[in-house]
């Protein structure tokens, strides 16, 4: 059988969506580029779904799940950014090909690879040698120290 380096408690703690303020600011703040590749979007909903894409790439480093709730103080944060209602959200995804256009978008301008199995040991390889995979690894082994 395989063995999991995290529990799934761990591994949930690690891929939730931002909440308390100073994370949202740390990691959820757009910059004026950001904004510009949001703006480029028509209609709220998808500016918003935009946003929140990439905010979920970046951290916690995953995409968006479809029919994911957001935290109410992340999505009031990004929203607010964008210049547009929270509940202009429940309309992203209506269409499936938007969230995938998007995407593709979003990892061209932003430099985000899609990882195919093919790659899956080289990521492997990537993770264990970036700070957080050391961290996790370390966490995982019991050594808190």
């Amino acid at each position: 059988p395989r063995r999991r380096a995290l529990t799934a408690a761990q591994l949930a703690g690690l891929l939730a969506l931002p909440a308390a303020e100073l994370d949202l600011i740390r990691h959820w703040m757009l910059n004026e580029a950001d904004l510009a590749a949001v703006n480029r979007r028509r209609g709220d909903h998808n500016r918003l779904g935009f946003a929140l894409q990439l905010c979920t790439l970046r951290y916690p480093g995953r995409l968006l799940r479809v029919g994911e709730a957001i935290p109410a103080p992340a999505l009031c944060f990004v929203a607010d950014q964008v210049g547009a209602a929270q509940e202009a959200f429940a309309a992203y995804s209506a269409r499936t090909q938007t969230r995938y256009q998007q995407l593709d978008v979003i990892r061209a301008a932003y430099g985000f690879g899609a990882r195919i199995a093919g790659n899956l040991h080289e990521a492997r390889i990537e993770f264990e040698d970036s700070a957080i995979g050391k961290a996790v690894i370390k966490i995982a082994s019991g050594d808190c120290s």
